[in-house]
């Protein structure tokens, strides 16, 4: 489970920033957030219905996440390929036929993919003979970037320390698991259900001022 969610953080923002036109890109890659809460919310709802189904209920709870992930196992098939990806490996036609899938006219599609090459090129002559290492340092050595990870840490670790999560945790894993996870399950439904109610609004409002830029030359993207 650590290992499917480390990837998801990883991966899904980048993704959707790369994907998303640019008039919706701030807001679409900031709803990822808002979809982790939501089945966080919809996994406690599973727990209030099958608490009462006698001692198969943590057989339930855990199994009834097999679902959702199969789900998405299968959307995932269905998703385009990075048309950067192809570019980078001189699949050039298929990057260009990705890029028609996600854009309304082909024009649009066009412009998107050549204003994407030259920046891929340009990329290329700056960061030439570099390393996965040394593009991880620019994170600390590059002022612009360093002030921008000092800032998304802060923000994290800060999240992290509130204390909310443990809120979560303790509604699930309390010494008594089985117990506390069937007895609390109502209580934290209400606090995730809370929690995305109130994660909605700030979604909605979050591009006006959150712009993720289109490209990246940040040393975690798959495809630089």
């Amino acid at each position: 489970m650590g290992i499917g969610i480390g990837a998801k953080n990883a991966t899904v923002p980048i993704y959707s920033a790369e994907m998303a036109p640019a008039r919706i890109r701030g807001a679409l890659v900031m709803f990822w957030q808002l979809w982790v809460v939501a089945g966080i919310f919809l996994g406690f709802c599973a727990n209030v219905i099958v608490k009462d189904t006698g001692r198969i209920a943590w057989r339930l709870q855990l199994g009834s996440a097999f679902i959702p992930s199969f789900i998405l196992g299968v959307g995932i098939f269905f998703c385009p390929e990075s048309p950067r990806w192809l570019m980078k490996h001189g699949r050039y036609a298929q990057g260009f036929k990705s890029m028609q899938i996600l854009r309304a006219h082909p024009i649009i599609a066009a412009r998107d993919y050549y204003y994407s090459y030259v920046i891929y090129i340009e990329e290329l002559r700056l960061a030439g003979g570099s390393t996965y290492f040394s593009r991880m340092w620019d994170c600390f050595a590059v002022p612009r970037i360093r002030r921008a990870n000092y800032g998304a840490s802060t923000v994290m670790l800060a999240q992290q320390m509130c204390g909310i999560n443990s809120k979560f945790i303790e509604a699930t894993h309390a010494p008594h698991i089985c117990v506390n996870l069937l007895l609390q399950s109502s209580h934290s439904t209400v606090q995730q259900s809370s929690s995305v109610c109130f994660k909605t609004p700030t979604k909605l409002c979050s591009h006006p001022w959150v712009t993720v830029p289109s490209r990246s030359s940040s040393p975690f993207l798959p495809c630089s």
